[in-house]
């Protein structure tokens, strides 16, 4: 899920900083962190690796931080310019075509704020400051695509049933296409062959009872429903799961439209297929 947090507090009251952190997350199906931080930092990575994984499970996720001089430049002191100046005697002394320092070099050489490294204790507090207004603004989104999921699962209910009522009428029309074909196997066969008419028989029975089974890929397919329905109203992630069983409704959708016995329920299949494939897309992005 997408989501995005931004903290900031005083870092160094001697040289008026700012320490800030920011986070971004966007969808992925696994959890992928990437830091982009001062270099005197990096010390902390693991730390924070470590912190961010207890919390997220999916997301690509971006860890921003910096520290930002808040004052302008302070008058150097009397003692800053005197090292400077006589810096500058003995380079001009080895380079006498050296040029002069101008103002805006000295005043960039003497109050450049050193680089402010906070304590690793004071990163992580700052940091599961920001991951919790990510997970707040990840859990409104998460309603939003729990809400869309469902809206899906319902119409995929409604076409479950659809198929469920249709049954009748698919057998109904099979039992005549079986038994215009006994008919014509013992006619065609005759007197010598009526063991061969029978076997026929047999086999068109046998085909046909596999072909139009399709109550099991219904329940089936309510059963698992059923189980992604109770998994959304459950608290804590559980995308993984539902990744699962998405995997699994699409399975029967096909075992069904590979057993249809008739357009209806063919189509019936396909549209179930389709609203699947929605309900695929949301769930990929799903804690």
């Amino acid at each position: 899920m997408t989501g995005y947090a931004s903290v900031q507090r005083a870092a160094n009251p001697n040289q008026g900083s700012t320490i800030g952190l920011e986070l971004r997350a966007v969808n992925s199906r696994f959890l992928d962190v990437a830091f982009k931080m001062p270099d005197e930092w990096r010390g902390f990575e693991s730390s924070l690796r470590q912190l961010l994984g207890k919390s997220l499970q999916r997301g690509k996720v971006e860890l921003r931080g910096f520290c930002r001089l808040d004052q302008g430049p302070r008058a150097p002191s009397a003692q800053q310019l005197a090292e400077l100046a006589a810096l500058q005697q003995h380079v001009q002394a080895a380079l006498p075509q050296a040029a002069p320092l101008s103002v805006a070099q000295a005043l960039s050489l003497t109050t450049s704020p050193s680089p402010w490294v906070p304590t690793e204790p004071a990163l992580l507090e700052l940091t599961q400051e920001a991951l919790q207004q990510l997970q707040s603004a990840r859990a409104s989104e998460g309603a939003r695509l729990t809400h869309v999921v469902q809206q899906h699962m319902a119409h995929l209910h409604a076409l479950a049933a659809q198929a469920q009522a249709e049954l009748p009428q698919a057998l109904q029309a099979q039992r005549e296409r079986l038994a215009q074909r006994m008919a014509e196997a013992l006619t065609h066969a005759g007197p010598e062959g009526q063991s061969l008419g029978h076997e026929r028989v047999l086999v068109e029975a046998t085909a046909y009872a596999i072909k139009v089974d399709v109550a099991e890929e219904l329940d089936r397919l309510q059963a698992h429903l059923q189980a992604m329905h109770e998994a959304l109203q459950r608290p804590g992630p559980h995308g993984k799961r539902l990744d699962f069983l998405v995997q699994e409704l699409h399975r029967e959708a096909n075992t069904l439209g590979a057993k249809a016995a008739n357009m209806a329920l063919s189509r019936l299949a396909m549209e179930m297929k389709i609203t699947i494939e929605q309900i695929r897309e949301q769930v990929q992005n799903i804690e």
